[in-house]
């Protein structure tokens, strides 16, 4: 069904949601870069699941428990970027979005610049957007005082 096809009260919620969506994306890459563990538990859903690289975690406690291990295991200080975001509203309560992420990370004896991707799908409930699933993809991680190869696949 095309946008135009949907009446005015829908296509302003689908951009509500939407900009729900896009909040608690905000909200999450700040307690990242915070690593504020206290405001998981608001960005996802008791039943969220989240992907990274080698491993999946289903229901908030669990992916409380990975933020709260990849914190100690690297203290480093970080500052993440999300770009080019793809928005797809469903409706529904339904929202996607799909984005680039580029981030850095300094400590005593780091420097990294690292990029990938999130896929990310939210709920919308009462005008708050809420994580129901998110993927995390990493390409590449270089320690930036090294540089890396000319050959660089996305």
């Amino acid at each position: 069904m095309a946008t135009n096809d949907l009446d005015l009260g829908e296509r302003i919620q689908r951009l509500e949601d939407a900009q729900a969506a896009q909040a608690t994306l905000r909200g999450y890459v700040d307690s990242m870069d915070a690593q504020d563990l206290s405001k998981i538990p608001e960005l996802f859903t008791s039943d969220a699941v989240l992907e990274v690289p080698g491993a999946r975690f289903e229901g908030v406690d669990a992916i409380l428990g990975f933020y709260t291990q990849a914190f100690a295991d690297d203290p480093t200080v970080k500052v993440h970027f999300h770009t080019n975001l793809a928005i797809t509203a469903h409706g529904g309560g339904r929202v996607d979005i799909r984005s680039y992420l580029l981030y850095f990370a300094s400590g005593v004896d780091t420097s990294i610049i690292g990029w990938g991707s999130y896929d990310d799908e939210f709920r919308i409930e009462d005008g708050v957007a809420r994580y129901c699933f998110k993927r995390i993809g990493i390409t590449r991680v270089v320690d930036s005082r090294e540089g890396w190869p000319a050959e660089v696949t996305p």
